[in-house]
């Protein structure tokens, strides 16, 4: 960052009311001098500078591996930081003291704070005291008045989100959850899955490796496919096999062919390191379009992952599949620079945000978004549900509900 740049802002009339957002390459330290040299100009100014470390890289790798074996999480997470006209949000809702009339404030759980809110899913809170964001909380952990609770919301926000007594369907919810959590069949485990990985660069492995590692059932394997062999392939680990090959062309049909895209679950795509836009999103539309071709008389669906330099390139190829009588491919693009800058600026509008997506999509351990089948929550097949009662089996299983992924997408 440049001092000329921030001196330039400064210039502005109303530059002391603005917030300012930077984003920093990950691996500057928060010592680095120039940083506190912009920050004494910010505050000469009568304003502050929010720094932001985004590891882009590997956030959108490890991104993309989760999404190839969990269909629907980048769609997931473009959802909750796009703004729009009826927008789906993580919003902070201050805990009233009413909330809980007639109880001691130091004896409110946010068990019983969370089943206030009827008009979004709550999945943490903020402390007022300690500043901190907690995510995914224990049923017992204690909140106070002041403090925030973290609710994923649809349309405009609403000052009445937190009711003063429990709904009746969520204590009938509780109930029933008890009854289901006393049966359920803990051994179930998903099948392991096939991936094929075709064309992405030898020497940019490891964070999309660790993604596959820290999301794939047992029993999977990954197959790369690769122009030129890698210096240090990442190894196989317990749950995931991992398999290299190198061949001419890895996007080729005969290719993708020859190992196994009629067997796969999923495929994740990438163009040659040196080949920029628009040729780069040309190649993976059309290797896409190639391999509905390929699976077209396979009676199965398989799901394509890529990178992608233009939002339009995913338009085009949903107007493609649109006019498809038997659609055998089902994929989502992920335009990095696009989701960068939508986390930006929900960090410059919410100070939370920046720990949210931290904690979801940043570490590879701690809470993480998974997609999950309703037999994994005790359900049973064509079984009719409330969403309290799939909101409360969650939280019984140590996990917070964000919403329902529908056949045709979440």
């Amino acid at each position: 960052l440049k001092a000329a740049t921030v001196a330039a802002l400064s210039t502005l009339d109303n530059f002391a009311q603005r917030k300012l957002v930077i984003q920093v390459p990950f691996d500057v330290s928060s010592h680095f001098k120039q940083l506190d040299v912009v920050q004494q100009l910010l505050e000469a100014e009568g304003s502050s500078i929010h720094i932001v470390r985004l590891p882009e890289q590997s956030v959108i790798d490890r991104l993309l591996a989760q999404t190839a074996l969990q269909p629907g999480v980048v769609t997931v997470f473009k959802s909750v930081l796009r703004y729009g006209s009826t927008p789906r949000e993580f919003r902070w809702i201050p805990i009233p003291d009413s909330t809980h009339p007639g109880a001691d404030v130091r004896s409110l759980s946010y068990g019983s704070v969370r089943r206030h809110c009827c008009q979004g899913m709550p999945v943490g809170y903020v402390c007022a005291t300690e500043q901190k964001l907690h995510i995914n909380p224990e049923e017992g952990a204690e909140v106070y008045p002041g403090d925030m609770l973290l609710v994923l919301q649809a349309g405009p926000a609403s000052s009445t989100t937190l009711v003063r007594s429990e709904p009746p369907f969520f204590t009938a919810a509780c109930k029933a959850s008890d009854t289901r959590t006393a049966n359920l069949d803990r051994s179930i485990v998903p099948p392991g899955v096939m991936i094929l990985v075709a064309g992405w660069p030898e020497n940019e492995l490891q964070e999309l490796a660790a993604g596959f590692v820290g999301f794939a059932p047992p029993d999977s394997k990954v197959r790369f496919l690769l122009k030129q062999p890698a210096e240090q392939p990442p190894e196989s680990e317990a749950n995931v096999v991992f398999e290299y090959e190198v061949v001419e062309d890895p996007l080729a049909a005969a290719t993708l062919l020859d190992h196994g895209i009629e067997h796969a679950d999923a495929v994740v795509l990438a163009a040659p390191s040196g080949l920029s836009y628009p040729d780069s999103d040309a190649l993976i539309l059309s290797t896409l379009f190639q391999i509905q071709q390929l699976m077209s008389g396979c009676n199965r669906m398989v799901h394509v992952v890529a990178k992608a330099a233009s939002p339009s390139t995913k338009e085009i190829a949903e107007n493609f599949f649109k006019s498809l009588p038997n659609r055998a491919v089902t994929f989502e693009l992920v335009t990095p620079h696009q989701l960068t800058s939508a986390i930006l600026t929900r960090v410059a509008c919410q100070p939370f945000f920046m720990p949210l997506c931290r904690e979801l999509m940043m570490t590879a351990e701690g809470n993480e978004l998974y997609i999950l089948g309703f037999e994994q929550l005790g359900f049973m097949s064509g079984e009719e549900v409330t969403i309290a009662e799939c909101m409360e089996m969650a939280r019984r299983l140590e996990m917070s509900l964000l919403g329902i992924a529908k056949r045709a997408g979440p």
